[in-house]
């Protein structure tokens, strides 16, 4: 969904991301935290409450479509804060071609990168049902370089590598506008997950259950005959 809104967003301004771009997304990014992520072992304890079997249940259809909102509301966020700045200027070139060089491209994706790192944090929850992350040691090893090497082409991009991605030219202040809506980023969508998601879903869950009072149940007959108190009775008429 992160991509897709990417693609959304710059389709309004006849651009896309590059191929360097989707390549670095989809095989430094997204492959090995895909692929990490399912190497967390599960708790040493056997926790009371159990996991969410059906995959249409209230917890992940809130945390699916919650983190939806939340990533696309920022690229647009993102995009237009970019539109209404001094040194923005529109790409230069035919109108029937797709621009691969933009500002709004670099900034949308240096913005999207942020967004894949802070998803692969927040999923990655541990309690009740898994380990902690820093048990993972290669994921976490993953985390740290993508975290880096995010931060350096927010930040400091070298000559080299605005050119081999395509970055066009932000002013500082930018960039760190956009590092600073990244960690913003980072933190809402771990909120999210962790608060409303699971604590605040499962207080409810608990609290229905209390309010829920059944019905009391009548004895039947043959109970009421044959209990001490009526036998007792009995054996005195006799």
């Amino acid at each position: 969904i992160i991509q897709f809104t990417s693609v959304l967003i710059l389709d309004n301004v006849n651009a896309m991301l590059s191929d360097l771009q989707y390549l670095y997304v989809d095989m430094f990014l997204i492959l090995p935290f895909a692929f990490l992520m399912g190497k967390t072992g599960a708790t040493d304890d056997l926790p009371s409450e159990r996991p969410t079997a059906a995959l249409i249940s209230k917890r992940v259809l809130v945390s699916v479509f919650g983190q939806c909102a939340i990533q696309v509301l920022f690229q647009v966020f993102i995009f237009v804060m970019l539109l209404n700045t001094e040194f923005y200027y529109p790409s230069l070139g035919r109108t029937d071609e797709i621009n691969v060089l933009g500002q709004a491209i670099t900034s949308v994706f240096l913005m999207s990168l942020a967004e894949y790192i802070g998803c692969c944090i927040a999923f990655s929850i541990s309690k009740p049902f898994r380990k902690s992350i820093f048990s993972n040691r290669w994921f976490l090893f993953a985390l740290i370089v993508c975290s880096t090497v995010t931060l350096y082409m927010i930040l400091f991009p070298s000559h080299w590598i605005r050119k081999k991605f395509q970055l066009a030219y932000l002013p500082f202040w930018w960039r760190v506008v956009i590092l600073i809506m990244g960690l913003a980023n980072m933190v809402i969508t771990f909120y999210f997950e962790r608060v409303i998601v699971i604590t605040l879903l499962q207080k409810i869950k608990e609290r229905r259950a209390r309010t829920r009072k059944k019905p009391p149940v009548k004895p039947h007959k043959w109970i009421k005959q044959y209990s001490p108190a009526r036998k007792r009775k009995i054996v005195k008429e006799v």
